[in-house]
């Protein structure tokens, strides 16, 4: 069955709109023998072109005001002008003034205006953010209470093996963990580390000892406690997902003393070492070794106990989390008395919530901003670090090896080649690189996304990134896409199913999915989409490696970086190591061993990351390839004040970063 969505509505008309500029530009030179002292102010303007006979230009002003007591107040002035040919107007392009002390013996440009006028009828909206930020508010704030909406808090897993998918990365988010180093998106310092130490043969951590547990009956974190968690406690390997990686570039990771641990590369120096220890992405927080053998892992999961800012009060299952402040807590205090965590599925419900002064932040998509920024006080955030949701098609069944073990069947679809048939892997490329070529990315940033997404062709990387080789990309081609279908033995297209693979990119990802299908119908293909929940079909990717059809992955964008999502290459070879995300090959292998003996992010690039993106796009076997990426920015009412958030969670924000307005 095909589930046609309406090409109307994502094909952008191709056409230039042409304004009849009335140019009256002047420009006035004074000349006066002085020395300056320059005060210069911009404004920028932009121009976008759409369907029509209509321009939207964009002006952003920004202006910083020194309030005493507190620290600078930002007013973001965002202006959006609609112009149709009609009335004309001035529009200040660029303005500088030039403000000069009388002195005899220099000459300069007194003041130069430079005006534009242009046919317009203007449309008006104007929205000014302010974001106090006080500096002498003791924290948290008595009597303050946050209330936060989410798609989901999912069920009370804390215990760090028994953790699943998205959920093993709450307690850094809720602020209730904390790891062995923090991570600002640039560098690493001290978390419950206070140093550590390279040299040619591994790692020592010497920690804090005064790094005190939620429960004071178990004292301060000590080295059992990091050595349990990383190591003893290590379920099968299982500890995060790639952990086995993690695993795999050192050996021997033993206690010196009660404060001080060892950990000995396996094969020297890598880059990926801090991909456990670092509180962001997989980072893995500290567990209380003695909590556990005292309470059991069923109890540890209702309630777990750490070292951060909140401590969890109450996790009641797929309903709410309540959280308490840390009062004078070690490293950083939190911002409010009581935090609660609500799940609430239904973007839109949220967003009326939002509306409604029901809660005070939460994540909304980017084609349902104009539905929140109109309530008074209500602005964007977006953390430091990120890993982008997207849209990144896989397919499934595309095993490149059999390895010995796997009892791997054979899977006949159209974009699987068969190892065992001269030419099958050859042409079962055509078919992918045809789906790719078949989609028109821009179209889906600009009429979906608003034109503030970034452009994919791989898992990992977009067009955004300073590492992107334009050389990776394609144009949007459809014949070229018909050329290959035939070419790989399907002239008149297949029949395939879709999964939309819900997750932490809600409704904005669903959109995109959904346009994606109109497009692959275009060139002949029959497309059923799948809605399923994630939990519906992981059996297909942990236990029975049955994943067949083509699905839509939510992580996409610059994930790749080795300083921020060190993941990437396992990422892209689940097949060997954790579940079939559909393929396995050889080259693999050669990928992870370099990466693991890199240990400059400059070589990275040079080598094995440079490598792996060759390989993995349309130049090489499109294993998977992207589309769009984004990010959906944290709405914040005016019940919050500060904010200085460095991870961007699409599940839960960084509670830690967030203080109350005053």
């Amino acid at each position: 069955m095909s589930r046609a969505i309406g090409l109307r509505w994502i094909a952008i008309t191709a056409g230039v709109v042409m304004l009849l500029l009335l140019l009256a530009a002047c420009t006035r030179e004074v000349v006066k023998e002085v020395p300056v002292e320059k005060v210069v102010t911009k404004e920028v303007v932009k121009q976008v072109e759409v369907p029509g006979e209509t321009v939207v230009v964009e002006k952003e002003v920004v202006k910083q005001v020194q309030v005493p007591g507190e620290t600078v107040v930002v007013v973001e002035e965002v202006v959006k002008e609609v112009m149709v040919p009609g009335e004309t107007v001035v529009v200040e392009v660029e303005k500088e003034v030039v403000k000069e002390v009388e002195v005899p013996g220099e000459t300069v440009v007194v003041e130069k205006v430079v005006t534009k006028e242009v046919p317009v009828e203007v449309v008006r909206r104007e929205q000014v953010i302010v974001t106090p930020t006080p500096t002498n508010v003791e924290l948290p704030v008595t009597g303050s209470h946050m209330r936060v909406a989410v798609q989901q808090v999912g069920p009370a897993l804390y215990h760090r093996p028994a953790a699943t998918f998205p959920f093993y990365t709450s307690t850094i988010f809720l602020g209730i963990g904390e790891t062995l180093i923090d991570y600002d998106g640039v560098g690493f310092s001290s978390m419950i580390a206070d140093s550590w130490e390279f040299d040619d043969s591994g790692v020592t951590w010497n920690l804090n000892p005064r790094v005190p547990w939620h429960d004071a009956n178990y004292g301060h974190v000590t080295a059992e406690d990091v050595h349990w968690t990383y190591v003893e406690n290590n379920r099968e390997g299982t500890l995060v997902p790639h952990a086995q990686y993690w695993a795999g570039d050192f050996q021997n990771m033993r206690v010196v003393d009660e404060n001080t641990l060892r950990w000995d590369w396996k094969e020297g120096p890598t880059i990926r070492w801090p991909f456990l220890p670092r509180h962001v992405g997989n980072g893995a927080p500290i567990m209380n070794k003695q909590y556990f053998d005292d309470n059991g892992e069923e109890a540890v999961n209702r309630k777990t106990i750490g070292t951060g800012p909140y401590k969890l009060v109450e996790h009641v299952p797929n309903d709410q989390v309540f959280l308490e402040g840390i009062r004078n807590h070690w490293r950083r205090n939190p911002g409010f008395e009581l935090v609660r965590v609500i799940e609430v599925p239904e973007q839109a419900t949220r967003i009326a919530m939002f509306n409604a002064n029901q809660t005070d932040i939460t994540l909304v998509g980017l084609p349902l901003l104009d539905q929140v920024l109109d309530t008074p006080g209500a602005r964007t955030v977006i953390g430091k670090v990120s890993g982008k949701t997207g849209a990144v098609v896989q397919f499934g069944g595309n095993w490149q090896t059999r390895r010995e073990g796997n009892n791997m069947p054979a899977v006949e679809k159209p974009w699987v080649g068969d190892p065992d048939v001269p030419g099958d892997l050859e042409r079962a490329v055509k078919i992918r690189t045809a789906m790719s070529y078949a989609i028109d990315r821009d179209a889906l940033n600009e009429v979906i996304l608003g034109g503030q997404g970034c452009i994919g062709f791989l898992y990992g990387l977009d067009t955004c990134s300073a590492h992107w080789n334009p050389d990776w990309g394609h144009a949007y081609d459809p014949e070229m896409a018909r050329q290959l279908l035939a070419e790989g033995g399907f002239p008149n297209g297949f029949e395939l199913t879709f999964w939309t693979a819900p997750g932490p990119g809600g409704q904005t990802k669903i959109e995109v999915d959904e346009a994606i299908v109109p497009f692959w119908e275009a060139i002949g293909l029959d497309v059923t989409i799948d809605n399923s929940a994630y939990q519906v079909r992981r059996p297909q990717f942990i236990s029975e490696r049955s994943m067949t059809d083509v699905w839509s992955f939510f992580y996409g964008g610059n994930v790749s970086d080795p300083d921020v999502f060190l993941d990437v290459i396992p990422d892209m070879t689940y097949g060997r190591v954790l579940s079939n995300l559909g393929y396995d090959y050889p080259e693999a292998d050669t990928f992870v061993d370099d990466l693991q003996r890199t240990f400059e992010l400059s070589e990275a690039w040079a080598g094995p990351l440079n490598d792996y993106f060759q390989f993995n796009s349309h130049l090489g076997e499109i294993f998977a390839f992207g589309t769009v990426a984004w990010i959906d920015p944290w709405v914040i009412g005016s019940g919050i004040g500060s904010v200085d958030m460095i991870i961007h969670g699409s599940g839960i924000p960084e509670l830690e970063s967030l203080a109350p307005a005053r």
